[in-house]
């Protein structure tokens, strides 16, 4: 599996069929590893469902060890604006590789995330 963004996944337990997705999208400075930690105890609730975690598809510019989704560290209404646009649609394609890759209808899939992926996953969800 080889998709747009770099990604932690977690899969359910052995022999256990995936039917569903949880997208978790990690707040401004963080990675996609930091937000799976969620996921361990919402497994045990949710059997057949992967989690993806993505890192956001740029470093975060006050944290080079994390990711953003868009840029804010300009006080600039337009171009936070243009930024998250392009996150959206680099984000939008993630989720349609996701989407082909198992064989997934929109309904199957649940988007969410915190703080600036939160942002994210409200802005994509009212597409």
């Amino acid at each position: 599996m080889t998709f747009c963004l770099d990604s932690v996944m977690v899969k359910p337990e052995t022999n256990k069929k995936i039917k569903n997705a949880i997208i978790l999208l990690h707040g401004y400075g963080g990675d996609g590893k930091d937000i799976s930690m969620l996921s361990l105890n919402w497994k045990r609730h949710l059997p057949n469902t992967i989690f993806i975690c993505p890192n956001g598809h740029e470093p975060c510019s006050i944290n080079p060890n994390g990711y953003q989704w868009f840029d804010l560290s300009k006080d600039d209404p337009e171009y936070i604006l243009d930024q998250s646009i392009k996150a959206e649609k680099k984000l939008s394609k993630f989720i349609d590789e996701i989407k082909n890759e198992f064989n997934f209808e929109n309904k199957q899939i649940c988007l969410s995330g915190f703080s600036q992926g939160c942002m994210m996953s409200i802005n994509i969800n009212s597409w």
